[in-house]
């Protein structure tokens, strides 16, 4: 399995729209913290009883690694939000394409047999067609478990950031996030929950939340 480096993206509010700051700000390497208490209440049902399988298709990063240190799991950094959200769609006009092009950057095969027990995707479905959420969710489930947990941000801007920033999980029950260095932006698709639910079946919602930042917090589970 792939142990890469990748960057997904979730910002407060101010910085899911370029169009809200100077382009000279958006060059800045601070990190802006931000409150994700679904994310965490999904981490803390963590079972001690047998290993945890956890897919983060985010960036490998020092600071989420040891919030993972005491936990029974085995942990798949993917590097592949990045990979994703730069495909040129266009191209990749068939169901067979968006897997082949799903394998190369996830690196899960048909009969990989994982049984991951929870998915962070961050905000990559926010990057992603309804045909290629449908895809995502369809190339997912054979790796899945009974109850696999599908944690995901989806913003609420008309528009977003060209690129996904990083993401760091913290011991503070804390998520950190660097916005990458990019001055443009792009449509962002405002996804609700009533499309959600049919493009990422057979996930259903279990729980969300408005952030402070209002960036809706979503946890789907398979049962």
């Amino acid at each position: 399995m792939p142990s890469q480096i990748s960057p997904a993206w979730n910002t407060p509010a101010h910085l899911v729209s370029n169009r809200q700051v100077k382009p000279a700000d958006l060059s800045t390497e601070v990190d802006i913290t931000i409150k994700s208490p679904l994310l965490f209440e999904m981490l803390n049902k963590v079972s001690q009883e047998k290993k945890n399988i956890i897919l983060d298709i985010s960036q490998a990063n020092r600071s989420s690694l040891e919030f993972f240190s005491d936990t029974w799991c085995k942990l798949y950094f993917t590097n592949s939000i990045t990979e994703i959200s730069k495909l040129e769609t266009s191209s990749i006009n068939t169901a067979h394409k968006w897997h082949r092009a799903l394998v190369k950057s996830v690196g899960f095969y048909k009969n990989d047999k994982t049984d991951i027990d929870m998915i962070l995707l961050w905000g990559l479905p926010n990057y992603l067609s309804k045909d290629q959420l449908k895809g995502l969710s369809s190339y997912l489930l054979p790796q899945c478990s009974k109850n696999t947990y599908l944690h995901m941000y989806i913003f609420n801007s008309e528009f977003m950031s060209r690129l996904p920033a990083n993401y760091k999980i913290h011991n503070k029950n804390s998520v950190s996030i660097k916005p990458q260095n990019v001055s443009d932006e792009i449509v962002c698709p405002m996804y609700h929950l009533t499309n959600l639910q049919k493009y990422l079946a057979p996930f259903t919602l279990d729980h969300s939340v408005m952030l402070s930042s209002g960036i809706q917090e979503y946890i789907f589970k398979l049962s």
